[in-house]
């Protein structure tokens, strides 16, 4: 399972997609796939709930999941929007790290 941050300029965090399955265990009970997968979610839903930034995002059930944040890209955006990302950007971290990047890698992408 690939994960990529997005960061602009400024190493601001504007988004990321999450790309394959970690093949940790059989489809129903991989942890680690759930764990993504509700992170996905939660930042998700969290940005749309509790920030006024437009949130670009495209979320495929076989193992992609895109969300995009136009204006933290272009240097705008809310403060809450950044702690949000943040916070995913450092859980999906500690996943990579608690299991192995052979089942979740993450990536950078910066401007």
């Amino acid at each position: 399972m690939n994960v990529t941050i997005y960061k602009n300029k400024d190493g601001i965090t504007y988004g990321f997609t999450v790309t394959g399955h970690s093949r940790y265990s059989q489809k129903g009970l991989d942890i680690v796939c759930a764990g993504v997968t509700i992170l996905v979610y939660n930042a998700v839903n969290s940005l749309e709930r509790f920030t006024n930034d437009r949130v670009e995002k495209e979320i495929i059930e076989n193992g992609y999941a895109k969300c995009i944040l136009p204006d933290l890209k272009n240097g705008k955006g809310s403060k809450e929007a950044i702690v949000l990302l943040k916070s995913t950007e450092a859980s999906m971290r500690d996943i990579e790290y608690s299991y192995g990047s052979q089942y979740v890698k993450v990536t950078v992408i910066k401007e």
